[in-house]
Formats: C-alpha cells, structure tokens, sequence
C-alpha cells in the first residue's frame, strides 16, 4: 500500500479531527478542574475524573509516512495471532489504522477517553479495518504489571513487538515505569518515541531519525529502559 493512504485518510478525517480537538481540550479542562482528577483503575476511567495529560493532536501523515518505513524489519514476520503494534494514546486511531492497512496486522490503540475511541472505531469501520484494529478506553497511567500479565484484554503487551508514543513529556514520564516493567517480561519490545523523547541516560537507543522538518522532531526506537 502507498503511503498516500495516511495523506488520503488526512484529508478525509479533517472536519471530525477539528471537532475532536475541541470537545477533547473542553474534557480536558473539566478533568483538570475536578477535585480528583486521578482515577485509581485503569480500567475504568470516567468522563469527569480523566488523567489526561497529552492534548489530542492529529498525527500528520508526514510522520506516519516516516514510520512505517522505521516499523518494517520489526512488524513483518510478527507471529500468526499476536497483535505486534501498540499506540498509546491513540487518538482518533489514524496511527493503528494506517499500520494495520499497511502491513496487514492487528494494532491496539488505547486512550484515556472515549470521545477518542469511540472515534476510532467508527474511522476503522469506514477503512474496513475493523477486522484488525482494536481500541480500548483505559488509563495507561495507572496500569500495573500484574494487569498486564492477566488481563486478556491487555495480553498484546506480552508478545507485541512496538509500543508508539507520540504523546506530551507529562504523559511520557508517566508510562516510563510500566513500560519498562513490560519490556522486563517481553524482550523483544521496542518502545518508538515520535518528537518527544526519553533522555538519552534514561535507556538505550536502538535506531534513531533525527531529522527535524514541518514539525517533526525525529523518531527513536528504544531497546531498553532504565
């Protein structure tokens, strides 16, 4: 498949995105305004009492065009019946979707909130993906190990071969400790950053794009977290 399909998804996704954007900044600001806005499950995170802690920002398809190349020699040869790509804080799941077109694998994409899910699903219906995209409303900040080793739900973890992560350094440090924890148990885990990145003493770097043009801010696969 061409990488003009994540150009032509762009396009198409444009009006919804813009609409999107707002409802999530408006959620946004009411959870920050809650007395609580921590929620202590993972699993059930609700509409008034949200960590969210990265903004909903379409990926442009400029950067999705750079990392599908980046994904290739991790993702093919991905094992029958795994789901080999993750996108934490997939959004309206434009990342999932155009992996999932592209090398014909199953994704999973997570989010805080449902506005972003539900998006999502209804997107990969319409790009008849819906076959091999996954989307779950659930708060990654507060997942534990023992959720990941016994939640079917959250079984892709185990054996998946990429987590992605184009999300705010408040939502990045808040993942670090449990992405770690996972890479503990699943050696061939690469954890892909896009623009904002881990220091360079807080892990090891596998590959790394450093190019800096219209936004993006370089793309770095790492190996292993400290």
């Amino acid at each position: 498949m061409s990488h003009s399909y994540s150009k032509s998804l762009e396009s198409r996704l444009k009006s919804s995105s813009d609409s999107l954007e707002s409802s999530h900044m408006d959620q946004s600001i009411q959870s920050s305004l809650s007395s609580s806005p921590s929620t202590s499950s993972y699993a059930d995170p609700t509409s008034s009492n949200l960590n969210i802690l990265s903004p909903y920002v379409p990926t442009p398809s400029t950067f999705i065009d750079r990392l599908i190349p980046l994904l290739k020699p991790y993702l093919e040869g991905a094992e029958v019946g795994t789901v080999p790509f993750i996108d934490i804080g997939s959004g309206d799941g434009r990342v999932c979707i155009s992996i999932s077109s592209h090398f014909n694998l199953p994704s999973l994409g997570l989010d805080v909130t449902s506005l972003c899910t539900s998006a999502a699903q209804k997107i990969s219906l319409e790009e008849s993906t819906l076959h091999l995209t996954t989307f779950l409303t659930l708060d990654a900040t507060t997942l534990k190990l023992h959720d990941i080793l016994n939640d079917q739900k959250l079984e892709a973890f185990r054996t998946a071969r990429i987590v992605y992560l184009f999300i705010y350094p408040t939502l990045l440090k808040a993942v670090k400790n449990i992405l770690k924890e996972i890479m503990g148990v699943n050696e061939g885990l690469r954890i892909v950053t896009q623009n904002y990145h881990f220091k360079d003493e807080e892990g090891e770097v596998e590959v790394s794009v450093d190019v800096e043009e219209d936004g993006f801010e370089g793309l770095k696969v790492w190996r292993r977290l400290y």
